[in-house]
């Protein structure tokens, strides 16, 4: 088997068979950077249902249907498209975008909201640990004064004791 050596894009679409029929136009680019620009969030919230949502909002057909080209290749793609026109397709689908990133923003807002929470409850268990820690060393401390004062007090008791005795 040879290999061939393709060094542009091919497609079956058009007479220019070239990526224009998928973004050819400014409402085709603005809706593809606005479903890319959604990517960080959405893998954030690592919720199955909306990176599926989003991946198929990702399907070229979406923006094969906001094509505006003309003649032959726009009857193709008027042929195919269930819309009334690209523009139908183009409010459609930022629509749809715009759904989709609402529920992401909500997911995302309460996972912020959880590890705000959570960062809390580590601070404040923290926290406790410290005070508990410091509580065992003042104990220790006093405990170590109290026995050195005690036994430093019996000591000078029983040495004064001892002075009045051979005196």
């Amino acid at each position: 088997m040879g290999e061939i050596d393709v060094p542009d894009v091919l497609t079956w679409a058009d007479t220019d068979r070239d990526l224009t029929a998928w973004t050819g136009n400014d409402i085709q680019r603005d809706a593809i950077a606005t479903i890319y620009r959604m990517e960080s969030d959405v893998m954030k919230t690592q919720d199955d249902g909306l990176i599926e949502n989003w991946r198929k909002l990702q399907t070229s057909d979406h923006f094969y249907y906001m094509c505006t080209k003309w003649s032959n290749d726009g009857d193709v793609h008027a042929y195919f498209s269930p819309y009334n026109s690209p523009y139908d397709a183009y409010i459609a689908f930022m629509n749809a975008i715009s759904d989709l990133q609402l529920r992401v923003s909500h997911v995302v807002s309460e996972l912020e909201k959880q590890r705000r929470r959570d960062l809390e409850e580590s601070q404040q268990v923290r926290q406790k640990s410290w005070f508990a820690w410091l509580k065992r060393l003042v104990r220790t401390v006093v405990s170590f004064f109290k026995s050195t004062l005690f036994n430093t007090f019996h000591a000078n008791k029983k040495s004064k004791n001892n002075e009045q005795e051979n005196s």
